[in-house]
């Protein structure tokens, strides 16, 4: 998947205090995260690239409102804006993230997942 320069320099910052990512919502897979989901979920670029994002999430009722909300974004085409879930931090405790997300091409769309505590 091509990246631009700008983007690709976020992709690489891993001081950011979000974390950017591209996934497949048809798959429900990260295809590609920026390296500052270490610092905010703990897991490195690579144990997150090609995981399924519903295994990141805190519980059952948390995976099925992120499912929810995909297949209404699938269904209308809408962007999510400010949508909220609990995702499992490396650590075991749990990190709410705000999600703010952009369709690209096919199925794959562009996020910044935002943890709450610096909002």
């Amino acid at each position: 998947m091509a990246i631009g320069t700008t983007a690709l320099s976020m992709f690489e910052n891993e001081q950011l205090p979000f974390f950017l990512c591209v996934f497949d919502l048809e798959r429900l897979e990260f295809l590609t995260v920026s390296k500052s989901c270490f610092s905010i979920l703990g897991y490195t670029q690579q144990e997150m690239e090609g995981g399924k994002f519903i295994d990141f999430i805190a519980d059952e009722q948390e995976a099925k409102k992120g499912l929810e909300a995909i297949d209404d974004n699938l269904k209308t085409g809408v962007d999510l804006v400010g949508f909220q879930n609990n995702y499992k931090h490396k650590d075991s405790s749990i990190v709410n993230i705000i999600w703010y997300t952009g369709k690209g091409k096919d199925s794959k769309t562009f996020a910044i997942g935002i943890p709450k505590k610096i909002i």
